[in-house]
């Protein structure tokens, strides 16, 4: 019984001081990508199924850091985008991942992104708002010119 008593009062020491060290060592999260970030965008872009004959559909989803100052600056971005269908109109066929650097600048009201590629050969422009928070909207709202007005959906968070 005493053995079992010292035992018990072990684990307990040793869970304990395994808080203390783990609080100690712990570092707080941080809401950005570096203390030089300006933007951080998350896009989660979906094409409606079906849109060019049975079958086709897809999406884009990017995550997008910017820095460099309040009005112009350079960034990079990470995601993949998927676009499929026998008869797809947009571009390549398949899943794709997204990465590189990029360009932007802000009027004030929206920051435009250049430099993001898609399928691995179809450059985009990027326009979100230059305000903090969520938006959804359709995808040629924040990508100008892939596709008519009112396609698709796109949900757009923008974070410091």
């Amino acid at each position: 019984m005493l053995v079992k008593l010292r035992f018990v009062r072990l684990a307990a020491a040793l869970a304990l001081s395994g808080s203390f060290v783990a609080v100690a060592t712990a570092s707080p999260a941080l809401a950005d990508y570096g203390k030089a970030s300006t933007y951080q965008v998350e896009i989660s872009a979906n094409m409606p199924a079906n849109f060019a004959g049975p079958g086709t559909g897809g999406g884009i989803w990017l995550w997008i850091q910017l820095g460099g100052g309040l009005t112009s600056g350079t960034g990079d971005y990470q995601g993949s985008d998927c676009l499929h269908g026998a008869t797809n109109p947009i571009g390549p066929q398949g899943t794709f991942a997204d990465h590189g650097t990029v360009s932007w600048s802000s009027d004030g009201t929206t920051v435009t992104i250049q430099g993001v590629i898609i399928g691995g050969v179809i450059p985009v422009t990027v326009t979100v708002p230059a305000h903090y928070g969520h938006l959804t909207t359709d995808m040629p709202s924040v990508f100008p010119g892939i596709a008519p007005p009112g396609f698709g959906t796109a949900n757009v968070q923008v974070a410091p």
